[in-house]
């Protein structure tokens, strides 16, 4: 193999190179709402209701939005009103329609097109999107599967040492695991004293496999800080589908 080729490859595969989860480096990208329609008259919604959408009391609804890259997470930025989202990646079947408000995204795993649609105020502002997965361009899920390859292989070889005993209590997966320096906070934490704690579902489908848990994580923070311009992510834990529990806000888990 020429000594060119083999460096390449080398390159390729080394951030792979790991015996932890491979994560691909996120990617956040924007673009404006485009005009969104209002919805007119109910011989409109009934005619709509009759081909399997369930518009209710919609006001108003864009058309198809063709994102300027494959994202994961989607969202208008700083919008806290309940706006509804649903996506597909081309040439296949749209997904439910999501409600989402006070700011969060929605994490759809991989779409192209978007559609907005509001029972309330016209959906205005700048969509923000986030990529976690490397799927952005052709090129790179390319490159991201070579390298998920790689990482599982390692991993697998790896994993035949005997298991660790199971711990007492739940562990609590760093903020570095997930983090990693893909959202560092505006500036230091702030303490107080707890006085109450607030137990919030997003909004996020609950399909999504187990090693997709991280980069939703990762996603959600991206969003939180660059989209609606927060300091750093809303949640102090996260709790995956599977149990698995998530150091949220950085600062230290122990802290107020």
């Amino acid at each position: 193999m020429p000594a060119g080729v083999a460096a390449t490859l080398l390159w390729a595969v080394a951030p792979a190179l790991s015996l932890t989860p491979y994560a691909p480096e996120a990617v956040d990208f924007e673009q404006r709402v485009p005009s969104v329609a209002r919805v007119e008259g109910p011989q409109q919604l009934r005619a709509s209701a009759a081909h399997g959408a369930d518009e209710g009391s919609v006001r108003f609804r864009s058309g198809v939005i063709d994102a300027p890259a494959r994202f994961d997470l989607v969202g208008i930025g700083g919008e806290l009103r309940p706006v509804e989202y649903r996506a597909r990646a081309s040439g296949s079947e749209w997904s439910e329609w999501v409600e989402t408000a006070n700011g969060d995204p929605v994490y759809f795993g991989g779409a192209d097109e978007l559609q907005l649609r509001s029972r309330g105020a016209r959906p205005d502002g700048t969509l923000h999107y986030v990529n976690v997965s490397g799927s952005q361009t052709l090129a790179g899920r390319v490159l991201t599967g070579a390298r998920e390859a790689v990482n599982s292989a390692l991993i697998s070889v790896a994993s035949v040492a005997p298991a660790a005993a199971e711990p007492a209590q739940p562990a609590i997966v760093s903020r570095k695991s997930w983090a990693d320096g893909g959202c560092r906070p505006r500036g230091g934490p702030t303490y107080g004293e707890v006085k109450a704690a607030t137990v919030h579902h997003t909004v996020t489908a609950n399909a999504y496999p187990r090693a997709e848990a991280p980069g939703i994580v990762l996603g959600i923070c991206r969003f939180h800080r660059n989209g609606n311009g927060w300091n750093d992510i809303g949640y102090n834990f996260l709790v995956d589908r599977f149990g698995d529990v998530y150091a949220g806000r950085s600062g230290g888990v122990r802290k107020a």
